[in-house]
């Protein structure tokens, strides 16, 4: 989670406070005689060679120590010990030595890391590249797969529809009742006739039901199918609308966006090279300070810049250090609970 500028100003102050308090106990309980290099004077504040340091911090720790061992210097040359001089005045070259290399070292841990951001919001901006061909074939898949539901419960329906009921021709119901009266009339002869007419015509208008049946379900498939083809044809019209005039913009987009990548790439790497070639700080005071908002716009920070673009916004918890200052009269938290003076009393709600 990363914390605001705000927050992060007021836990530097807060460390830088624990510091200033820990510094006189720290440099009583080991001699300045001692601190030969770098990992002693860590040691003299409470830090391990591996500890990271705030900036300030650092020159602070080196300013206190520069100012012992000078001072014990001018002591040295005023008793004339100049063999003791020397080796003094060779430790405060070796850690200052070592101070200026340690700058060098944090600012380009710094740009490193600022690289390494950059590098993630490339891949990102890549990837939302890639997510139009996959909403298009997951959109293809989900028509596919609803069309095919379709077309199962339909092909379900025509195979549980019964035959439907055979509907006579007058003619054929004349026949049958022919038949009928020549039977019971005993004329036999001219009842055959008209049974194997009646017969013949009652398979034919059997057949042509059924041929009509199996007409209207074929009728109800082709519907279903031509209906299937209108969609993909809608959806494929919208694809390919989309899908181009995605490539189109992403055509005109890459090539914008890649001379921006390659301008912010330019301009990250402009200003690294202008901060590793600035003359190491001794000043807990510079003389000149960074701009208001320096890390939110100085092209030396482009890696976050580009990351938290593309990343888009981020949900942030509230500070402890907010919390702790609002103890000492400073605004207070959205959604603290007020109390009056009179104990475990409630007034209200701010924020």
């Amino acid at each position: 989670m990363e914390l605001s500028a705000d927050d992060k100003a007021a836990f530097c102050d807060d460390l830088r406070f624990a510091i200033a308090q820990l510094e006189p106990v720290a440099l009583g309980k080991k001699s300045t005689l001692e601190v030969k290099n770098l990992v002693d004077a860590y040691a003299v504040f409470g830090y391990h060679s591996d500890d990271i340091i705030d900036p300030r911090d650092q020159l602070v720790m080196f300013t206190r120590i520069r100012n012992e061992m000078t001072s014990i210097l001018h002591q040295m040359t005023s008793k004339g010990k100049y063999a003791n001089a020397i080796i003094m005045r060779d430790r405060l070259r070796t850690i200052k030595a070592d101070f200026i290399a340690l700058q060098t070292t944090y600012e380009k841990r710094r740009q490193s890391s600022e690289n390494g951001h950059f590098a993630e919001a490339v891949s990102l901006w890549l990837a939302k590249q890639r997510d139009v061909e996959a909403d298009c074939s997951v959109r293809r898949q989900e028509l596919a797969k609803t069309q095919q539901i379709q077309t199962r419960q339909l092909e379900d329906y025509l195979d549980r529809l019964p035959d439907p009921h055979v509907k006579y021709s007058r003619t054929l119901l004349e026949l049958k009742n022919s038949e009928y009266y020549l039977s019971k009339l005993q004329l036999f002869e001219q009842a055959k006739n008209v049974y194997t007419r009646a017969d013949a015509m009652e398979k034919f208008e059997k057949a042509k039901c059924a041929q009509e049946h199996h007409r209207a379900k074929q009728k109800q498939r082709d519907d279903l199918r031509v209906q299937h083809e209108i969609e993909r044809r809608q959806l494929e019209e919208v694809l390919t609308e989309k899908k181009y005039g995605s490539y189109r913009a992403q055509d005109w987009d890459t090539k914008r966006e890649a001379q921006r990548l390659k301008s912010l790439k330019r301009d990250m790497h402009h200003s690294h090279t202008l901060e590793l070639q600035k003359p190491p700080e001794f000043s807990t005071h510079p003389l000149s300070a960074p701009r208001v908002h320096y890390q939110a716009t100085s092209s030396s920070y482009g890696g976050q810049h580009f990351l938290g673009a593309v990343r888009g916004a981020r949900l942030q918890v509230q500070s402890l250090c907010a919390l702790h200052d609002a103890e000492e009269g400073s605004p207070l938290p959205s959604g603290s609970v007020c109390f009056s003076s009179r104990a475990g009393s409630k007034s209200n709600v701010c924020g």
